[in-house]
């Protein structure tokens, strides 16, 4: 307890028996009172403040009817106090903080607001860690959830509370805002004080489109596009090495959609996916200036994906839509998409209702829908704790195997970081290609490949490792620069040596190491 709050308590026990002193006096020199002493005198204030009022004990004199009518009033004062203090006192954070010590050890998950995206995300924790400690910060006027703690804390306090095991310890910074940079300066705020180098010894995760120049290791920064196209390729990868995929938006869901394409839609060495793209397209070019070095643009070609930019309406290429594999509605307004997709319908031919991909926060029974917030707001999608533990666990593999100095993951730079967790994002990949259940099967099984499978297998990982680079801007040089991103293996498969070919071997032998199975996907 706070001393200011002793200060009050303190005055009225002085004041309780000085009061106690003198109806002692007042009444124990009257032989017909029945307050003789000062226990008696004690006994009635008590019983008379408190309501309860046996009729034991009571003042004959004037002074003592006095101060008798003094307690009787204030007694109805004191207490409408005991009844204030103690609704008070449930409705405090002392309560949730006594619970909060009791289950320091267990993990925890503090949100800074309730709102429809963290409410969806804290019962899918709930339903995954059923045993795990949810508290928010704040809330929002419009939600509401029994089981979640509710506390005016600091994140200091929270901190301190949690201070035996911050490795459990899940922050979310994920207000609606129209500025989601408070977000992170809100996290940054937090964090700053207990950097240990670049690592933050709790995790952070913050809903924003600002990447900090560095970000240190437990900080995740996301926006949900991200998050929609990873989902989205995950759970609905290309089958075949020569489809046809139009792309109807080049917002940020659209450009995110093709991004994540580019990079992780390697099923064959010598693949022919072709990608039309349907919008402003200027923006995704500058961005990712070096795809014409490895991927055919706005030109078809046989041995290489191609993506063609088409500035003109999808509506005037009927042929296209008619033979394309899939049509992806990606616009970042979900109306335009609806509205698009009933028009094709309407007025056009198209293979199949399978064949139309549609982003929507709602789930549509006669089409492929992807993007509600059920989706793409989940522990696995936002904690991405069995992704990131097995990109860390095959860099620190690599690092033990390595005979130079590599840095641990602690110390890697953010694109190594994201290179390595690509790696793990492809192991579903690998599992189906060599028809497996689990990373270890995929080792075990790899070892006993023939040549010419096992060179195949090598093919796919180095495409799988130059698209990541490529999309991210590095450039083929014979000498290495990680600074102005130049590497010598930006170059066909065939063109490497021997030793560097075999060096992709490595991709697929550490899986019998990590913990994956597809059921984990």
């Amino acid at each position: 307890m706070k001393k200011k709050a002793l200060v009050p308590l303190a005055l009225f026990l002085a004041g309780f028996l000085v009061v106690a002193a003198i109806l002692t006096l007042a009444e124990s020199g009257n032989p017909e009172a029945s307050i003789q002493g000062y226990g008696d005198a004690v006994w009635y204030l008590v019983v008379t403040l408190t309501t309860v009022g046996y009729g034991d004990y009571y003042p004959i004199t004037s002074v003592g009817k006095v101060i008798g009518a003094v307690a009787v009033f204030s007694s109805l004062g004191l207490m409408a106090f005991i009844i204030a203090r103690v609704v008070s006192l449930f409705n405090s954070d002392i309560l949730p903080i006594m619970v909060l010590k009791r289950k320091a050890k267990k993990p925890w998950y503090v949100f800074s607001e309730l709102n429809a995206k963290t409410m969806v995300l804290l019962r899918d924790i709930r339903q995954k860690e059923p045993d795990s400690v949810i508290l928010c910060l704040s809330k929002a006027s419009d939600y509401k959830d029994e089981e979640v703690f509710s506390a005016n804390l600091s994140y200091e306090k929270i901190l301190d509370m949690k201070k035996e095991d911050w490795s459990g310890l899940h922050l979310f910074f994920l207000k609606e805002t129209h500025n989601d940079y408070l977000n992170f300066t809100e996290a940054f705020s937090v964090y700053k004080k207990y950097l240990d180098g670049q690592v933050i010894p709790f995790h952070c995760y913050c809903l924003t489109e600002y990447t900090p120049e560095t970000i240190p290791v437990n900080l995740t920064c996301f926006q949900p596009y991200e998050n929609v196209a990873r989902l989205y390729w995950l759970k609905y990868p290309i089958l075949a090495q020569n489809e046809v995929i139009v792309l109807i938006g080049t917002g940020k869901y659209g450009s995110e959609l093709l991004k994540q394409a580019l990079q992780g839609n390697v099923i064959h060495p010598v693949q022919h996916v072709q990608y039309h793209v349907f919008g402003k397209g200027e923006n995704f070019q500058v961005q990712h200036h070096c795809l014409s070095a490895y991927f055919g643009i706005n030109q078809e070609e046989e041995d290489r994906d191609c993506i063609f930019f088409h500035e003109e309406d999808w509506r005037k290429n009927r042929d296209l839509l008619e033979k394309a594999d899939r049509i992806i509605f990606c616009e970042d307004v979900e109306n335009r998409n609806l509205k698009n997709i009933c028009e094709l319908r309407k007025y056009f031919l198209y293979k199949s209702p399978e064949n139309l991909h549609v982003l929507s926060a709602s789930d549509m029974d006669d089409m492929v829908s992807f993007g509600a917030d059920a989706q793409v707001y989940t522990k696995d999608m936002v904690v991405r704790s069995k992704l990131n533990q097995i990109a860390k666990t095959m860099n620190d593999l690599y690092v033990r195997s390595s005979s130079t100095s590599a840095p641990d993951w602690n110390h890697l730079s953010e694109f190594k970081r994201q290179s390595n967790i690509a790696v793990a994002d492809h192991v579903p990949y690998k599992l189906k290609l060599l028809g497996a259940s689990s990373g270890q099967e995929v080792g075990n099984k790899y070892e006993g490949l023939e040549e010419e499978t096992k060179e195949f297998c090598r093919r796919l990982e180095h495409e799988r490792w130059s698209r990541f680079h490529i999309v991210n801007n590095w450039k083929y040089n014979p000498v290495r620069n990680d600074a102005v991103r130049q590497h010598p293996c930006l170059a066909r498969f065939e063109e490497l040596s021997l030793e560097e070919q075999k060096k992709d071997d490595y991709s697929w032998m550490i899986l019998k190491d990590i913990d994956y199975s597809l059921e984990e996907k």
